[in-house]
């Protein structure tokens, strides 16, 4: 009976699946990048006087797919085309530091 109430010290998501599912961690409009959660631990800090937790932190790592993945082009494309913009305001950019 007591083997039943023993509460387990960890948890694998994927212990069989050798390809498990992606996420897309989508951080504002110009980023999303396709990955997998390669761990995730949750500490819960506060609780109500229900019991419902109120204030927690949340550890994720992630390992990111850099494939031909639609996503993770677009944030990439994105990246490419920021920066030629950039470019552009070069000559701002040497007047802003040494002024002429």
């Amino acid at each position: 009976m007591m083997s039943l109430l023993k509460i387990p010290t960890s948890f694998t998501f994927f212990a069989e699946n050798k390809h498990p599912a992606v996420t897309l961690f989508v951080w504002g409009r110009k980023k999303v990048i396709p990955a997998n959660i390669t761990s995730m631990s949750i500490k819960e800090e506060e609780f109500s006087t229900d019991l419902n937790p109120i204030r927690a932190t949340v550890t994720v790592s992630l390992e990111v797919i850099e494939s031909f993945n639609p996503p993770f082009v677009y944030t990439q494309a994105l990246k490419e085309a920021m920066s030629l913009l950039n470019l552009a305001n070069i000559g701002d950019l040497a007047n802003t530091i040494v002024p002429g």
